[in-house]
């Protein structure tokens, strides 16, 4: 695996050594099982090459340092495993994914989303989960958050606890889609994505004007994600502010001392990787994974680097955007995406325009399967 050490904070010439000297030094020696002697001896020798005593600062910053190399070092054998897992699911045509959606019986970009994504869910043999709850129902579980966005982050840790009692049976993965995010790529699997992020706890796109967003996601179903998705949840400062639970998940990798506002330039429109690896988050460029860019925008990006936006290559989700149905539409049609009903696959009818198409797939919310799963699920 590449360097995932935290970053160092720019502009601070001591805590760079800091950070910079920990990496070094545990790489000779290889030793930080012993938490207590290898702050020391990191402390002393620090502090012998700059030949002052350390800042408090700069004593956090060792400790940091060591804190995340060991929890690194701990996580690389549960990765191996999930790697070995998947692989082996794969081969058997065992399940390792588990893909989850959800939106309100009023919202017709969800119909339509979930009718494209379950088709793709079942071409590569994921579990697919639709949840239709009521308004109501959501507020409810939400409360005393308001905004519809957290309500996400409750499924979540629900689906990942039930898959940690499984111990060792569930998925590997548990995959979040917003209700207005259109699967594109019929090709594209996920096992691809967790082997390009090294199988990371968090794999998840950049947002244009935030680090992170939440629309699309990967999380693996382990002890960190658990704790990860509480925090993210009593991260009381987002309930009712703006971006929400988005926030709350800058918020929490912040303190977690993920780094990711440490990386400069970090969006890859202004210059930043394309794929940008933390120690326990894999962060991709949103083309990559969860772009609002359709095949009929023409974006330019300031000149910066001369790059312009791509237009989203495995995931459509046009978040922030308005005329959404058209939007989705449109890449329907582009990519030639299919859909599943209930009582088979075939093509989306193409010629009847949005009408037909809404009037296909809204017949999948009258069976009694939609309605036994939003019941199941609906329920705080």
């Amino acid at each position: 695996m590449g360097n995932t050490n935290p970053p160092a904070s720019p502009g601070n010439s001591c805590i760079s050594k800091a950070s910079d000297y920990i990496e070094s030094s545990c790489s000779i020696d290889g030793n930080a099982t012993k938490p207590r002697s290898a702050y020391d001896q990191r402390q002393r020798q620090l502090a012998d090459q700059l030949q002052r005593p350390l800042t408090r600062e700069e004593r956090q910053e060792v400790s940091k340092s060591l804190c995340e190399l060991r929890n690194i070092d701990s996580m690389q054998d549960e990765r191996l495993l999930a790697a070995e897992k998947i692989c082996a699911n794969r081969s058997a045509s065992c399940k390792s994914f588990l893909v989850a959606s959800a939106y309100t019986p009023n919202y017709d970009e969800g119909v339509v989303c979930s009718a494209v994504n379950q088709e793709w869910c079942q071409h590569h043999g994921y579990i697919y989960l639709e949840i239709v709850p009521s308004i109501s129902e959501m507020n409810l579980c939400i409360t005393p958050r308001t905004f519809s966005g957290w309500y996400k982050i409750h499924l979540l840790m629900r689906l990942v606890d039930e898959q940690m009692d499984l111990k060792g049976d569930g998925v590997e993965y548990v995959v979040w889609i917003d209700a207005d995010a259109l699967i594109i790529s019929r090709n594209v699997c996920l096992e691809s994505l967790v082997q390009l992020a090294e199988y990371r706890e968090l794999i998840i796109s950049e947002d244009k004007r935030c680090l992170v967003n939440t629309g699309v996601m990967l999380l693996r179903v382990c002890e960190w994600t658990q704790n990860f998705l509480r925090e993210v949840w009593e991260e009381r400062r987002y309930f009712k502010v703006a971006q929400f639970e988005q926030s709350a998940f800058e918020s929490v990798l912040k303190r977690r001392y993920e780094g990711l506002h440490l990386l400069e330039p970090y969006h890859w429109l202004k210059g930043g990787p394309e794929i940008k690896q933390f120690a326990h988050t894999c962060v991709l460029a949103a083309h990559m994974l969860n772009s609002n860019v359709s095949d009929d925008d023409v974006f330019e990006s300031n000149g910066l680097r001369g790059k312009a936006e791509m237009s989203a290559k495995f995931i459509f989700h046009p978040y922030g955007r308005k005329q959404k149905m058209k939007l989705l539409i449109g890449m329907v049609m582009s990519r030639g995406v299919k859909a599943v009903g209930i009582l088979g696959e075939e093509d989306f009818p193409f010629d009847g325009g949005q009408k037909a198409l809404l009037a296909y797939v809204k017949a999948r919310r009258t069976t009694e399967e939609a309605e036994k799963t939003a019941c199941d699920f609906a329920e705080c």
